[in-house]
């Protein structure tokens, strides 16, 4: 199946990551005429009618099937047979369906039989009424004869498997079919624009413009200066050989193409279609600084993937947008209960198998999340917290990732089966190769040994490494035990792969072992940076829940590394969006429910090794630089200045007014939340003032007596224990092997 001209190329390429089905939409009634020079039909190629409403089914001849129905549609589950299939026939623009076996043609006709025919019948002869109109409807082709204005259009019957032809619209999913062919691949469908008549495929500078059921939405590019206007080079497959050309509305009309003026990028605009120097058609555009993910996907799941196409509009110069085969599912537990929700999204190969893509440059990989934020009403915190910790608190060890322990994420805005769906966050995912995690080792015999373990909590009950809200009777040959879920190796649960964790918890309930074993079972460091961040932010959901814990390799180490996730409920927010405006949870830091959980409640009340003042002076040292009001707050407001400048915020008001907690003056917003964390930041040193001797004590190394080698903080905090490791930390003054050092 090939298109006309240079477009057949790309189209095949494009057709390569396409299955024998179609992602099908619901969308609001918006048709569309489609000009057929769009629908690459082939003279003599079979094609089946694919019903929206039975995917695997076909419509074939009623009598070769024991039917009564003059034209039947066979379900799924039926072989396929010879009858199944058409050769289409293009006159004027509309379509001829004539059937491979009987040669017949199917036509309308006004008379009806309810049990075998209704307004739709076999015939020898191609006359007039044997024409369909063809329109788009969501995604899927509709057809239809109009008769004294009326429209009909051929469907499935409700009733039974006869297909008719009834008035209407094609709005359901009986009335909607696919062109498949005999493998089963889909004919391409032009996307439903204002200019779907005349031209498809409207580019910029090589990109497929996203369309949103609305407007078009197109990422600036990169390179752009905020004084430079955005000349775009305008690509299309016109349907004719017409002369076209694409103009701004308001444009000179001797204008070789659209210049988007720089001081009004942040304001929508209209694109004018002109064939042979008369305007024909308009539609809205709108220019954006996020990339843009456009997603198809029928009715995902919270817990089974399902099958879709992902494109990535971004906004590097040169870079081209493809269309990947993606599996999607929702997930999150409490964001469930609201309209926006996020996905989980692997990338896939045609052939099913996973596809590693630098989506964004964030790094190399296959499983994604986008992020709805849909708690919190300033769509920011969890990636605000991310940028934060990873600033100060990385893996006490070499990794891939320059040592991160965190996500990192870019805001896009998201079209969800050709309607526009708002501001999303996506990022990678916390897993086995961004902590460098050793896979299961398989011996020769067939037995595993487990290594690299990485645990995540899922409940604020029975998290805390607290022994008697253990349930010690729960299995350990699943990857759910007492509300932990075991997310590597996944693939393994067994004892072998609980028992460290359930080791931990032993070690948290014996103040002799715990004060002996701390820092063999835990980076002391990372327990309290942990701490700190927790209480410092006002993390309400986190601190045993929302959390990771993990271990490159338990055969080597059984030493443990915490990870954060999922910080919605964080600088003064809740798990369901309720504070805003000025109102904002006001914990005392003394109430946190982190001091109640080991191994932290264990650490402070034993106070293992000056635990308390190392906490204290961890924070001073953050409060001045990292989690200072001035650094926490620039990162806020650097991101509602982003959602603001061209509009994304204007957008995802007027998609989210109901139904998800949103501000409306998110500036406004960000001056609360700096008053609020000026305030933390107080009650904050009000709790640690009295821990604070403010002088740097470096520890002993039980393994360098001097207690000197490595590097330390000015507050006597190791950080690494070797010096070459200075490079990967942030620009400050440390203790490199005993000697300050500024970076």
């Amino acid at each position: 199946m090939k298109f006309n001209g240079a477009w057949g190329s790309r189209c095949c390429s494009v057709l390569s990551f396409l299955f024998c089905w179609v992602i099908f939409t619901s969308l609001p009634l918006l048709a569309e005429r489609v000009n057929t020079g769009f629908l690459p039909t082939v003279p003599m190629q079979k094609y089946r009618l694919v019903s929206h409403a039975d995917k695997a089914g076909a419509v074939c001849i009623g009598a070769l099937h024991g039917s009564s129905c003059i034209v039947y549609y066979l379900p799924e589950g039926e072989s396929l047979t010879d009858d199944c299939y058409w050769f289409v026939e293009t006159e004027n623009g509309k379509w001829r369906f004539r059937n491979v076996v009987t040669g017949q043609y199917l036509v309308f006709t006004p008379a009806k039989d309810y049990e075998t025919y209704t307004r739709l019948l076999l015939s020898d002869t191609p006359d007039e009424r044997a024409l369909w109109d063809v329109e788009l409807h969501g995604g899927a082709l509709c057809f239809s004869y109009t008769e004294s204005d009326v429209a009909y259009y051929i469907g499935v019957s409700n009733s039974s498997p006869l297909v008719e032809s009834s008035k209407g619209y094609g709005n359901g999913g009986r009335k909607q079919f696919s062109l498949c062919d005999e493998s089963g691949v889909a004919l391409p469908l032009p996307a439903v624009t204002p200019f779907v008549q005349y031209v498809d495929s409207l580019r910029f500078d090589g990109k497929l413009v996203p369309f949103d059921g609305q407007r078009w939405l197109y990422p600036l590019p990169e390179s752009l200066t905020e004084t430079d206007d955005f000349r775009p080079r305008v690509d299309f497959r016109p349907a004719d050989d017409a002369d076209y050309a694409v103009r701004l509305s308001d444009s000179a009309a001797d204008s070789d193409g659209p210049v988007f003026p720089a001081d009004r990028m942040g304001s929508p605009f209209t694109l004018s279609l002109f064939r042979n120097g008369e305007e024909v058609c308009r539609g809205d555009i709108e220019l954006t600084n996020r990339p843009v993910v456009e997603i198809n996907v029928e009715n995902p799941e919270r817990y089974a993937y399902h099958r879709g196409t992902l494109r990535l509009t971004d906004r590097k110069s040169g870079t081209r947008n493809g269309l990947l085969a993606a599996d999607f599912r929702h997930r999150g537990a409490t964001s469930m209960n609201y309209p926006k929700r996020s996905f989980a999204v692997k990338l896939m190969q045609a052939d099913g198998a996973d596809l590693d893509s630098a989506l964004l440059d964030i790094r190399h990989e296959n499983s994604w999340i986008l992020d709805a934020m849909a708690i919190d009403g300033i769509r920011m915190r969890n990636r605000v917290c991310f940028d934060l910790w990873n600033r100060f608190s990385p893996t006490p060890y070499a990794t891939s990732y320059n040592r991160r322990n965190g996500t990192e994420g870019r805001f896009v805005e998201v079209i969800l089966n050709g309607e526009y769906n708002g501001l999303y966050c996506l990022t990678d995912k916390i897993d086995r190769k961004l902590l460098n995690l050793k896979k299961p080792k398989a011996a020769a015999g067939g037995d595993v040994t487990v290594r690299g373990l990485l645990y995540k909590s899922n409940s604020w009950d029975h998290t805390g490494l607290h022994v008697n809200q253990l349930d010690l009777d729960a299995p350990m040959d699943t990857d759910e035990w007492n509300n932990w879920e075991l997310q590597v190796p996944d693939d393994y649960p067994s004892p072998q792969a609980w028992n460290p964790l359930l080791e931990l918890y032993e070690l948290c309930s014996s103040s002799e072992r715990f004060v002996a074993e701390f820092d063999a079972a835990f980076y002391r460091q990372n327990v309290i940076d942990f701490y700190v961040f927790v209480l410092a932010l006002n993390m309400v959901d986190n601190g045993n829940k929302n959390l990771f814990l993990s271990t490159p390799d338990i055969t080597k180490s059984a030493r443990f590394l915490f990870t954060p996730w999922d910080m919605d409920a964080t600088i003064g927010g809740a798990y369901d969006g309720r504070y805003s405006e000025g109102t904002y949870d006001e914990l005392a830091v003394a109430d946190a429910r982190i001091h109640a959980n080991n191994p932290f409640h264990r650490a402070w009340r034993s106070d293992v090794e000056n635990f308390r003042q190392q906490m204290a002076d961890r924070w001073f040292e953050l409060h001045s630089g990292v989690l200072s009001p001035d650094s926490v707050v620039e990162k806020m407001e650097t991101y509602a200045a982003e959602h603001l400048r061209f509009g994304a915020w204007r957008r995802e008001l007027a998609r989210w007014t109901k139904g998800t907690p949103v501000v409306q003056d998110l500036s406004a917003e960000i001056d609360h939340l700096r008053d609020w964390y000026e305030r933390r930041c107080v009650k904050m040193e009000e709790y640690f003032r009295p821990y604070s001797t403010g002088i740097a004590t470096i520890p002993v190394d039980s393994e360098t007596a001097d207690g000197t080698k490595g590097i330390y903080s000015l507050t006597g905090l190791k950080l690494a224990d070797d010096a070459a490791a200075l490079s990967t930390l942030p620009a400050g003054v440390y203790v490199v092997n005993g000697r300050k050092v500024l970076k």
